[in-house]
C-alpha cells in the first residue's frame, strides 16, 4: 500500500549551503522507489532532493516523509506525509540530476527523518551500499544514512 496524504504547506525560502553529497556516480541499480534516513546535525529545512533516473522521460514522481526511521514502515502508510506529487516531472536520466522541490520539511537538531521517493514508471537509480542504515555522508548540517531500493 502506498502512503497517502496531502501537503500542508508550500516550500519557504531558505538560505542555501553546499549540499550534502548523497549521490554516487555509478548508478548501477534502479527501482521504482527508494527510502533513506537523514539526521539533522543542526536545525535544517529540506526543500529539495536530487535524484538520477534510468531514462530521460516525463513521469509521475512522489516524495513522502516521516519522522524517525522508516524501518517497519516500508509497506505501511502510517505516519508518512506526502511532500511532492508531480504527475509530469521531467526526469533527466542517469547523467543529469533531477531536482525535486518538496514542501519544506524542517528537522530539529538531533532528530531523524526518513524519505521515500517513488515513481510508477521510471527507475530511481542507486548503488549498492555496505549495509542498510550505515552512515554514508555527513557535514555540519546533516548526516545521510544508506537506505533501501523498494
Amino acid at each position: 500500500m502506498m502512503p497517502s496524504s496531502s501537503p500542508t504547506s508550500m516550500p519557504s525560502s531558505q538560505p542555501s549551503w553546499d549540499p550534502l553529497d548523497f549521490s554516487v556516480d555509478e548508478n548501477e541499480f534502479g527501482s521504482f522507489g527508494g527510502m533513506f534516513t537523514v539526521k539533522a546535525n543542526a536545525k535544517i529545512s529540506v526543500i529539495s532532493l536530487g535524484i538520477y533516473t534510468e531514462t530521460v522521460s516525463t513521469n509521475q514522481i512522489q516524495v513522502y516523509t516521516r519522522p524517525g526511521f522508516y524501518y517497519g514502515y516500508e509497506v505501511n502508510a502510517t505516519g508518512w506525509t506526502l511532500v511532492l506529487d508531480d504527475a509530469s516531472l521531467s526526469m533527466l536520466g542517469q547523467d543529469n540530476e533531477t531536482h525535486l522541490d518538496i514542501v519544506d520539511v524542517t528537522i530539529k537538531q538531533g532528530d531523524y527523518q526518513s524519505f521515500f521517493i517513488w515513481s510508477p514508471s521510471v527507475d530511481i537509480m542507486y548503488n549498492l551500499g555496505t549495509s542498510e542504515g550505515t552512515l554514508y555522508s555527513s557535514n555540519d548540517y546533516a548526516s545521510f544514512y544508506e537506505g533501501v531500493g523498494v
